[in-house]
Formats: structure tokens, C-alpha cells, sequence
């Protein structure tokens, strides 16, 4: 049996209003324990404290963390959602320097410098493939989050990867506007089309075109050697990702990859280099392989690191001229 006890919660200014909380008390005493006494260690040890909520117990203690307050998945140090929110000729050029890593499930990482980007605007760019704003099945991951990755095959047995920019859309408001359109075809509801790709962006992405291997250069040559025929020379290290489908066998990559989060992922990221090029170092030249894009094919939205050898195709006459005008 217990003793039956009434608690009030009240106010010095509105007593009337205050509640009452009752509860069966057991008669039996509880121990407190001192104030000084030394409190034991807590037997777990969260795997991720990064970002997260710390707590020290007592002066004996171990600071305990818990992942729980973590707003990002992190490893030791990676490139969160801040650094992909940019524009997207912004990001192609922040990218150069940059570190891509693929962790492979049997727990092996591999590592690359970007050397080589593309940027891909969406709306007017007619090398896009949200050109117009176009949003299908294969592209979704272009009007994602930034940060988010877009892949997709290309002869059948290759594959591009790309991440998205701060060119973000609403995917539910998009296609409330393409389904109003579909049944009324007005102009007022064009323009209202217009408006909107105006303010959330037209799905812009940065094409990852050459990386320079910096680990795992066995297992990445392992990688692209079930690509080749068996006569084929041995690769030599610059060779494994010096191109968009190159880097992505030597790092398996693969489909499943898309609409990954490169700021949560544990299985790929990026880390931030050493040391970002200078703008001297940057060429800034046309794209490759656009050549369906009209006057878009000739824009300068390819960005590379001068006189590395890892970059796919150098642009010298673009390299002449923009030296002699530094």
C-alpha cells in the first residue's frame, strides 16, 4: 500500500489556474546518492560524435556524445550540404582540388583528386539534359538537393556521374505546374511555369569529367581492367580515371549511385583537398562531346587544373591565349 499525496503547480499570480498532479508515493525511502560520489562510465561508445551534443558527467568522466544530435552522417572529415549549395559554374570550379572517395563494402577506400569538371545549367543550356527545364525518371536527381548525385548510362555499359547544384526545385510543385499545364494549356499558367523555374532553378548538375588517383590505384586498376580486352597495355596510374566513364569504373560506379547524398552517404563523399589551384591554374575551355547543343557546344563551361596530367582532353590553344592574357 502507498500513501495517496496531491502535488499543485501554481503561479503567484493566477493560483486558480494552477494543476494538480496526483500519484500513489511508495512508503518506502529511497537512497540518495552523495554529492561527491564518483558516478561509473557509461559501457557504450557511440561511433559518430562528430557535430553532435557532448556530456561530461563528472570530473572522472569521459565526455559522452550522442549521435542522435548529429544533423549529418560524417567521417572524419567531409564536405557537407553547404558546400554543394552553389551555383552550378560555381561548384564546377569549387569542385577542382577536391577529394572523391568510394568506400567498398569489404571496407576498402578509394581516393581521387577532381581535376576536371563540366557544368551543365539546365534551362536555356541546350546540352543539358534538363534543358528547358525538362524533368523525366532519369534526370529526378538534377532538381534534387545539392549535393545530390546523378548518374546515368551511356552506351549501354558506361557510366557519368554528376552532382547536383544549388539549383534546386520543388519536385511536387513542379509537377503540379506540368499537370496544370497538360490540362489547360493556357499562357497564364506558361508564365506561371516561367516564373517558377525563374525562382527554384532548372535542375542544374556538374558533370565529374577526370580525377588523378591518389589511393586504391591497384584495386581501381582491377576495376578497369573487366572493361578492356585482355591484350589491352597495362594502364598506366594517370590513365585509370582520366575521363567521365573511366573514373566511374575505377571507383564502381554504377546506377545504384543515383540520387545519392554526398553530405550523408557512408559509402561515398568528398573531402576537401590540401589546397584549392589558384585562378591562374584553372582553364576554363568548351565542353566535350556537346556538339548536339548548338551554341551551347562552344560555351567555356569545362574547367580544369593547367598541366595536369590526368585531365581527359587540354584545350592548348585555349591555354596560349588565356596565358597570354594573364
Amino acid at each position: 500500500m502507498g500513501t495517496y499525496r496531491e502535488f499543485c503547480l501554481t503561479g503567484n499570480e493566477h493560483p486558480q489556474q494552477s494543476l494538480k498532479f496526483s500519484r500513489m508515493m511508495p512508503r518506502k525511502r529511497r537512497r540518495l546518492t552523495p554529492l561527491n560520489a564518483v558516478q561509473s562510465k557509461p559501457s557504450f561508445s557511440p561511433a559518430d560524435t562528430s557535430g553532435s551534443l557532448t556530456v561530461v558527467l563528472d570530473g572522472n568522466s569521459s565526455p559522452v556524445s550522442s549521435k542522435y544530435f548529429s544533423e549529418e552522417k560524417r567521417t572524419s572529415s567531409r564536405l557537407g550540404t553547404d558546400f554543394f549549395n552553389q551555383s552550378c559554374i560555381s561548384l564546377a570550379k569549387s569542385f577542382l582540388g577536391q577529394i572523391l572517395v568510394h568506400k567498398l563494402p569489404d571496407g576498402r577506400e578509394l581516393r581521387g583528386k577532381i581535376v576536371e569538371t563540366e557544368a551543365y545549367l539546365g534551362g536555356e543550356d541546350a546540352a543539358s539534359h534538363s534543358k528547358g527545364g525538362k524533368q523525366t525518371a532519369r534526370n529526378t536527381a538534377m532538381f534534387m538537393k545539392p549535393g545530390t548525385l546523378y548518374v546515368y548510362q551511356i552506351y549501354g555499359i558506361y557510366f557519368c556521374m554528376n552532382v547536383s547544384s544549388q539549383a534546386e526545385a520543388h519536385l511536387g510543385a513542379k509537377q503540379l505546374l506540368r499537370c496544370m499545364t497538360r490540362k489547360t494549356g493556357s499562357r497564364s499558367v506558361e508564365n506561371q511555369k516561367k516564373q517558377y523555374r525563374q525562382f527554384f532553378g532548372e535542375g542544374a548538375a556538374v558533370l565529374l569529367r577526370s580525377l588523378e588517383p591518389l589511393q586504391g590505384l591497384d584495386t581501381m586498376r582491377q576495376l578497369r581492367s573487366t572493361q578492356r580486352k585482355g591484350s589491352a597495355k597495362p594502364l598506366k596510374d594517370w590513365q585509370l580515371c582520366n575521363g567521365p566513364s573511366k573514373l566511374c569504373q575505377a571507383l564502381a560506379i554504377n546506377k545504384s549511385f543515383d540520387q545519392k547524398d554526398l553530405a550523408r552517404d557512408t559509402a561515398i563523399w568528398m573531402e576537401p583537398g590540401s589546397e584549392a589551384p589558384g585562378e591562374q591554374a584553372v582553364v576554363t575551355a568548351a565542353r566535350i562531346g556537346v556538339s548536339y547543343g548548338g551554341e551551347w557546344a562552344q560555351k567555356p563551361l569545362r574547367f580544369y587544373i593547367r598541366g595536369n596530367k590526368c585531365v581527359s582532353v587540354v584545350d592548348k590553344k585555349v591555354e596560349r591565349e588565356q596565358g597570354a592574357a594573364d
